[in-house]
């Protein structure tokens, strides 16, 4: 892969001619685009088509010019390659659509035209989906979950966030997890908040997961003195 970028790169003598930045065979996506990857899918294909100098053909600049006033379009021998080019990547670009992905860009002849389509529908989800877990995760509470699982819930939130752009700062998530928790937590609250250095949210459910278990203990030997506790007969 590296060759092949290489041999097509501008790094050669000065008086050679620049070549057209090429895409290797088939160069890996780890993931079809579908209605719920548009991010991870998004950074993965951007990586590639700016790694191998092929912007160009998302904004269409550089290829086959039409004369003002004419609808023939000139071909000269570069604007081919490019069209060439262009062909290449919109097949590899196709090949990491899903099928409800490819219903969407049927017909599309250029990579710009297919790129678009893609951008403005799913960039759209992504916003109603951020909308959607912020909404999520400023309305979770703890309740009758584990400690562990009212954790696990709130960063999948936090990750979500994160990965569409709208990341959360430690401090934040430190803020909306307390948030989230009864007032049987409010001795490990103020503990947390009186703290001059700050936590880390590791730290902070680390001390989470510690206090729930001993908030369990002091239950269940509350109950066991319950069971134990003799009773009292009055004789009338």
């Amino acid at each position: 892969m590296a060759d092949s970028f290489l041999s097509n790169s501008s790094f050669g003598t000065s008086s050679a001619p620049l070549a057209m930045p090429t895409l290797p065979n088939n160069p890996p996506i780890s993931v079809k685009l579908n209605d719920s990857n548009f991010l991870i899918w998004l950074q993965q294909v951007e990586a590639t088509i700016w790694g191998y100098g092929l912007e160009s053909h998302l904004t269409g600049e550089g290829g086959p010019l039409q004369e003002a006033g004419s609808s023939v379009t000139e071909m000269t021998p570069e604007s081919l390659a490019w069209r060439h080019q262009d062909q290449r990547l919109e097949a590899w670009l196709l090949s990491s659509l899903s099928e409800s992905a490819l219903i969407l860009v049927v017909g599309l002849k250029t990579t710009k035209d297919i790129w678009n389509a893609l951008q403005t529908n799913y960039a759209r989800q992504s916003r109603a989906k951020v909308m959607q877990i912020k909404l999520q995760w400023q309305n979770t509470k703890k309740e009758s979950l584990s400690m562990q699982e009212y954790l696990n819930k709130m960063k999948t939130c936090f990750d979500f966030l994160a990965s569409a752009g709208s990341k959360i700062s430690e401090e934040d998530q430190i803020f909306y997890i307390l948030g989230g928790l009864a007032q049987d937590y409010n001795l490990v609250v103020v503990s947390i908040s009186s703290r001059c250095e700050p936590w880390t949210v590791r730290e902070v459910s680390a001390l989470l997961l510690s206090f729930e278990t001993r908030l369990n203990s002091a239950e269940v030997a509350v109950v066991s003195m319950e069971g134990t506790r003799p009773s009292l007969n009055v004789v009338h």
